[in-house]
């Protein structure tokens, strides 16, 4: 009994001790796939994308639902296809701010997380849509 609870202690303190991963989400509009050194391009030189590809976690097999930036976009924040989030391109369309309390960034927020968004945002966030100000929320 002894050795079980010196196992147990053992592996609740090797639990507690990991780190959680880092996350780094990179997302480009309009990129084909081979445009990047790690995904067989011979001409364009990315090596600093190329070792995050090496040392991470690279998507070979990913599609969009919408062929426009915006929709797309949403779709990917949310887990939602735009027929059910509704976001479409420049229409004064925005994500209701109950949805994006469900959405990727905010539950790693709530997690513990640090989140950011750096580049084309074009994420439009409750009333108002692009011009609502509210594209701090990440």
């Amino acid at each position: 009994m002894k050795y079980i609870f010196v196992i147990l202690f053992l592996f609740v303190t090797l639990l507690k001790a990991q780190e959680r991963p880092n996350i780094v989400f990179i997302l480009t509009d309009d990129q084909s796939y081979d445009l990047l050194g790690c995904t067989g391009n011979a001409v364009v030189q990315t090596p600093n994308i190329d070792k995050i590809a090496q040392e991470g976690i690279l998507f070979t097999n990913a599609h969009v639902t919408s062929a426009i930036c915006t929709p797309s976009r949403i779709s990917i924040l949310l887990s939602q296809y735009e027929r059910k989030h509704g976001v479409n391109f420049n229409s004064g369309t925005s994500v209701s701010d109950t949805a994006w309390e469900n959405s990727y960034p905010v539950i790693l927020r709530n997690s513990g997380y640090y989140t950011g968004w750096v580049g084309k945002n074009h994420a439009p966030i409750g009333e108002g849509g692009y011009d609502s100000g509210h594209g701090t929320k990440f």
